[in-house]
């Protein structure tokens, strides 16, 4: 299969819609609500230090 073009203007996506009954769909369930009280959580980043020595594969030795 081979991808031709994309449809990129928002009237025609609407008529497509609209002809497969798809336009319309209301939503299962309605958007969470959103508390005004909420405190954003603050992501740090922290580096640690690893003192493991990095993996070295099994050594091999052929005489």
């Amino acid at each position: 299969m081979k991808l031709v073009s994309f449809i990129t203007d928002p009237s025609i996506i609407y008529k497509i819609l609209e002809h497969l009954g798809l336009c319309n769909q209301k939503s299962s369930r309605s958007p969470p609500a959103v508390s005004k009280n909420e405190s954003v959580i603050e992501i740090v980043y922290e580096p640690i230090l690893d003192d493991w020595p990095a993996y070295e594969g099994p050594c091999i030795q052929i005489n």
